[in-house]
């Protein structure tokens, strides 16, 4: 008993180890501004948002651990819903709540909800204005070339320094 759990924590040091290493990376890359007050504790520039040193690290490990599956849809799987504090029990999961929760998020459901196909808005746009097919590639059916070219530059600017890629 004794020697697995040495062994896990060795594990878990190394992965933390790692983890450093890519959030020391990152930091390299971004721009800093220091604090007014205390010059060791440097803000940088994520995302378009200044963040102080400290909060970043926490952002950055969370995004290079957590990875979404495409059929969790707004995160209501089980294991997401325990890391957000939430947990669903054994008896709501056997009742579906998970599956019932995301069927009542989704896009269909909403979109088909008769307060989203009648009626106006205050501005006087349509309720129904609000909801398209929500499918990949259904934008150029709502997007001029010039709009989509100018949202691609913006998306590709403001994510730039954070090492992620986007294909269009």
């Amino acid at each position: 008993m004794e020697i697995s759990n040495v062994t896990k924590n060795k594990k878990r040091e190394e992965e933390l180890m790692e983890g450093e290493e890519t959030i020391h990376e990152i930091l390299a890359k971004l721009e800093k501004a220091e604090d007014p007050i205390s010059d060791q504790n440097p803000y940088y520039c994520y995302q378009g948002f200044w963040v102080h040193k400290f909060v970043l690290k926490g952002i950055i490990s969370f995004q290079t651990q957590f990875v979404a599956r495409d059929d969790d849809i707004l995160l209501a799987s089980c294991p997401k819903s325990d890391f957000s504090g939430f947990p669903f029990s054994v008896e709501e999961e056997n009742q579906g709540v998970p599956k019932k929760i995301e069927q009542l998020c989704s896009l269909e459901n909403m979109k088909n909800l008769e307060v989203n196909k009648s009626g106006r808005h205050y501005v006087g746009i349509p309720n129904s204005s609000f909801y398209r097919k929500g499918e990949i590639g259904d934008w150029v059916n709502y997007l001029t070339p010039q709009m989509a070219e100018r949202g691609k530059k913006l998306i590709q600017e403001k994510f730039e320094q954070s090492g992620l890629m986007f294909d269009f």
